[in-house]
């Protein structure tokens, strides 16, 4: 992983896409922890990190988050977690980034850990990108004039790179674990059926930009 150091922070601030496999038998929250490791070990300062336990709307209802923030903030990142895990999968990542001066947020998706289940039983795609629209909403009011990146693991991944592709300026940079985009300027022809999982997916990956 010490090649991976090719760290977060720059790749926030440049908005640039990021893809990192996280390898076998090595969860999320130890991936992530040791590619923040060794940015940590440079950062200038060192802040005593609040962690806090909040409650955020979701078009779904409840969707339970843990904040951590230090000293002054570099701006907003809000972790995902894949299907099947928590936002606890993220507590070391959330608590280094925060050491690194950005104020993060972990967020149980819809179904998972704390929140809220759905009462017409979505958990699709869709269902749990109008969560994450209302949540980014949200945490914008919360934290005014910050810049906000997401963080996204394979399902959180997925659902983050449909929303950044759909609504230009929700973030300033996407980074992706353990989940890649397969990118293509436009269909030739029309997609096969089988190769196209979700609408609003295909039009993200295969939109061009103007």
């Amino acid at each position: 992983m010490g090649s991976h150091a090719a760290n977060v922070t720059k790749l926030v601030e440049s908005g640039a896409a990021y893809a990192s496999p996280v390898p076998e038998g090595e969860d999320v929250a130890d991936g992530a922890a040791e590619v923040l490791r060794e940015e940590a070990r440079h950062a200038p300062g060192h802040y005593d990190v609040i962690h806090s336990h909040y409650w955020l709307s979701g078009q779904v209802g409840w969707l339970a988050a843990d904040r951590w923030a230090g000293g002054d903030s570099r701006g907003v990142v809000v972790l995902l977690h894949g299907g099947g895990q928590t936002r606890h999968s993220w507590r070391t990542a959330g608590e280094r980034l925060a050491i690194l001066g950005w104020t993060t947020y972990a967020v149980d998706l819809r179904g998972h850990g704390d929140s809220d289940w759905a009462p017409d039983g979505n958990y699709g795609l869709s269902g749990h990108l109008d969560d994450l629209m209302s949540l980014t909403s949200e945490i914008r009011r919360r934290e005014p004039g910050q810049p906000l990146s997401l963080v996204g693991a394979s399902l959180g991944g997925i659902v983050s790179l449909i929303a950044a592709g759909e609504n230009r300026g929700l973030a300033q940079a996407l980074v992706l674990v353990d989940v890649a985009a397969l990118v293509t300027a436009y269909y030739m022809t029309e997609p096969d059926p089988d190769d196209v999982v979700d609408a609003p997916a295909h039009r993200a990956i295969s939109t061009p930009a103007p």
